[in-house]
Parts: structure tokens; sequence; C-alpha cells
């Protein structure tokens, strides 16, 4: 399991952060309470297989950047919304 703490999130905007390493875990904790926000527990195959993130896995940029990313999305992008459907998922540890 991986947690990510972020202070960055509110109604319209959220920080994600992933690293390559983590895709050997079985879930990613993206904890932004320290906001009042969400924390979700998000499948690492459901994160690694999503569109998204395949595309910019797949990017000279994620390369050159040591296999991490790091980048605000508006609450409506693809990516927050699948990670909003964890929503205190706690049934999937």
């Amino acid at each position: 399991m991986q947690v990510v703490h972020s202070g960055e999130c509110d109604r319209y905007t959220m920080r994600v952060t992933w690293k390559e390493q983590w895709k050997d875990y079985s879930v990613i904790v993206f904890d932004y309470s320290a906001v009042k926000g969400p924390v979700c527990i998000v499948p690492v195959s459901v994160f690694f297989n999503s569109d998204f993130v395949n595309k910019k896995r797949k990017m000279k940029s994620y390369a050159n950047s040591g296999y991490w990313w790091s980048q605000i999305f508006a609450v409506d992008h693809e990516l927050p919304s699948l990670i909003m459907k964890y929503r205190n998922r706690w049934d999937i540890i």
C-alpha cells in the first residue's frame, strides 16, 4: 500500500501524484484529509490501467521525470473522477 498525502484539493481542483514503482503495490491511498478533502483507496490495477495513466507512462516526459508524475487537475477530469469513485472504500484494504 502507498499513501499519498496532499494539501491541494478543493471544489475545483485536486493534485494527483504517482510513481512508477507503486505499480507493484495493491492500493494507492490518496489522502486529502489535511484540507478536509476525501480519502480515496484506489486499486493499483485500476489506476495504472486507466487510459490517462497509460498514456502518460508512454510519454518521453514521464521517463525524463524519473518515472513519476504530479499534476493539478480539474475535479471533473477523468483521473480525479476515477479516484473519487473510490472515496472511503476502506473495504478494499
